[in-house]
């Protein structure tokens, strides 16, 4: 009779085992179950949400791009000598060590606030074009409706609010002098071309309309340009803040230009490369005219030595 019992204890935690492990198998199906169909059912319910999530979204986005001003890189490569006239020139004549051309003072040239000037004195980068939009104001460059040409040297920051009235005449919605917005008291009109002075100022200026900038004149007729005017020293401070120059190989020099325009990131390369090859060309002559000198005044201390011992 014990044996019995025992046995019947035994079979016990059997049954129990199948059971808990039909539970599981019960479980797992539903977990299967509702991710295949009971969550398509749940997007089905509220797809309204997911659609205004994707909708928000995407919206804060486009506002998110529509603020931001776009900036445009653009590379160019300079080759450099590592020596002058490949040695053979004057100093290489008279015995001279040649100065190999070392990478670290290229690039200091490249990124100096010297050539940066020169640089943003021939962009005219002290002379700025810009439109307010809806979101955030936008650079003109190439595609600016006009060119202001100021008939006086820099005396004060402007920033001219020019409208565009017709393909033939403007007139001068605001002005700001040093920051300071000056009373306006007529709304005369002008014509581009002629030369006109600025109300309650001394500057000059002619805005004159191309061929190039027609288009986009006619694409803001009846909008106002900002033109800003700013001193030499902030146009070269900029024009060195969009220049990054790396050297590539011995010889090599890559300058990179991030700028608002693709056009004006351009003409900031070709720019920089022609000043530096100018200021190469200049060094060159310089050191030319110094060996040149050099030799003349050898020549003069030899021939009063031979002078005396005669």
């Amino acid at each position: 009779m014990e044996n019995m019992n025992y046995g019947s204890r035994q079979q016990q935690p059997v049954g129990a085992a199948t059971a808990v492990s039909q539970t599981e198998a019960k479980t797992k199906q539903a977990a299967a179950n509702f991710n295949v169909k009971d969550l398509l059912m749940l997007i089905l319910i509220n797809w309204y949400w997911f659609v205004i999530s994707a909708l928000i979204g995407g919206g804060l986005a486009y506002l998110y791009i529509q603020t931001i001003q776009p900036e445009y890189q653009r590379v160019s490569d300079i080759q450099i000598k590592t020596s002058r006239d490949d040695g053979l020139d004057m100093r290489s004549v008279l015995g001279m060590n040649n100065n190999v051309t070392n990478m670290t003072n290229e690039l200091y040239i490249l990124k100096s606030l010297k050539l940066a000037r020169e640089v943003a004195n021939k962009t005219r980068m002290d002379v700025r074009y810009y439109k307010e939009g809806t979101f955030r104001r936008s650079f003109l460059y190439a595609n600016r409706p006009f060119t202001v040409v100021f008939n006086n040297e820099y005396l004060h920051d402007l920033l001219i609010g020019v409208k565009l009235e017709s393909a033939q005449t403007y007139s001068i919605e605001s002005l700001f002098i040093n920051g300071e917005k000056q009373v306006l008291t007529d709304n005369q009109m002008y014509f581009f071309g002629s030369t006109v002075k600025l109300p309650v100022s001394e500057e000059e200026i002619v805005i004159s309309v191309s061929d190039d900038n027609y288009p986009y004149l006619v694409e803001n007729m009846d909008k106002v340009v900002y033109v800003s005017r700013t001193n030499l020293d902030n146009a070269a401070r900029l024009c060195q803040s969009m220049i990054t120059a790396e050297s590539r190989t011995s010889s090599m020099i890559r300058i990179i230009c991030t700028a608002s325009s693709v056009a004006e990131a351009d003409d900031v390369l070709r720019g920089v490369t022609e000043v530096y090859k100018e200021q190469a060309v200049q060094e060159k002559n310089a050191m030319t005219i110094n060996s040149v000198n050099f030799v003349e005044e050898r020549i003069q201390e030899t021939a009063r030595e031979l002078g005396e011992n005669a």
